[in-house]
This record gives C-alpha cells, structure tokens and sequence, in this order.
C-alpha cells in the first residue's frame, strides 16, 4: 500500500494538511482494532484546540484520491456543504452506496458536540464482545459470530447511534454522497475511492487503476 500512502501525502502537502500514520501493531493485544480509530479521535480532539475549523480526517488504507480532484480541498468542500444547507455539521461521513455510513473515511471539526459524540461512540464498545487468537481478533454477542461491520463493530454502533437519533446525532451528522466520500466502483466517477468489500488483490488493481 505504499502507493496509497504516497497519494494521501501528496494531497496533504498540496493542501498543508498534517499527515498522521497511527501504528497500532504494538497495541495488537489492547482494543478491538476496528475501535483504534475512535480511540484515536479522541486523542486528537484533546490534543487540539475546541474549534470547528480545526478539521480531522479518518481514512482507511484502502482509500485514494482521484487525482483529477486533487486540487479541491476537503475544507472547502465541506464549507461548501455547509453553505449550500445553511448550517454548520460536526461530522460528515460517506455511505455504502445509498445504505448504511461507511466509517471508512470519515470527517470531524473538533467541535464540543463531536467530542460528545466521540465518547459516547467508545462508550459503545464492549470488550466482552471481542476476544483474540493468534493475533487476530474476532466478535461474538451471545456466542454467534457478529455479522461483519454490524453489532459490536464501531461502524455498526455508528449507524445505531445515528438511526436513533442518540444524542441529536442527525442534527450534527451530515451523510454524503458515496461519490464523494466512499464510491468502491473504479467506473464511477468520484472524488474519494474507498474500496471496501474487494478482496486484497483487487482492492491494490483498483486502486492502481485511479491513480494511473
């Protein structure tokens, strides 16, 4: 993935934006690795100061950015979409073309409400969900196997918080379009891939398909 890792760099040079490259290889034996990026938001959201223009952006490793949009900054998308529904969101998020948010990529302005949010996010998390074998780890609720992203999974806790309105989530949530923030169809036009379901081969074929 060293391409992918070259492309996000690229695009936080062009825009001064600071990258971040978490490594949680030694912390393999601490939290569900699917909960490392919320743990790690909340890091960033005290380590900042409280203002909605301070900006963190969340990508997974099998993400890339179209080079034709190279040149549009994510903050001015954002305050874009903000202009255009005349108010300000806390977090945008992408969705799996048309159905549930996609955590893959996700967007936060380091607002009061979002860290609200992101504790109350954690606070989801259940370890006695989550055990770990041979260094992998795996989720069961009531000894059946979680369905994948779901229940248990900070995607899945994500959707149930916003589906109920936790915490007037839906007035602080904004769900984009899967064209702009997680399209995982190299023949759709968009302005972040995020392939998502495509097994490792064809995720890197994809992904080198964008970029060239």
């Amino acid at each position: 993935y060293n391409f992918v890792l070259i492309n996000i760099s690229n695009y936080c040079k062009l825009h001064n934006y600071t990258l971040l490259i978490f490594d949680h290889s030694k912390d393999i034996n601490k939290i569900s690795p699917y909960w490392n990026r919320v743990a790690d938001f909340i890091k960033l959201s005290n380590q900042y100061k409280e203002d909605p223009n301070t900006i963190f952006i969340y990508l997974d490793l099998d993400v890339c950015i179209n080079p034709k949009y190279k040149n549009l900054s994510i903050d001015k998308i954002i305050n874009n979409i903000d202009f255009i529904v005349e108010d300000t969101n806390d977090i945008y998020i992408g969705n799996n073309l048309g159905s549930s948010t996609n955590t893959g990529i996700i967007i936060i302005r380091n607002t009061n409400w979002s860290k609200i949010f992101l504790k109350y996010w954690f606070s989801k998390y259940n370890p006695k969900y989550w055990t770990l074998e041979d260094d992998k780890w795996s989720c069961k609720i009531n000894n059946k196997e979680c369905v994948w992203a779901r229940d248990g999974y900070e995607q899945g806790e994500f959707n149930k918080i916003y589906e109920k309105n936790e915490i007037d989530a839906q007035n602080h949530i904004k769900i984009l379009h899967y064209s702009i923030l997680s399209n995982n169809d190299k023949n759709i036009d968009a302005f972040i891939y995020h392939f998502y379901g495509w097994n490792e081969e064809d995720k890197l074929k994809n992904i080198e398909y964008i970029l060239n």
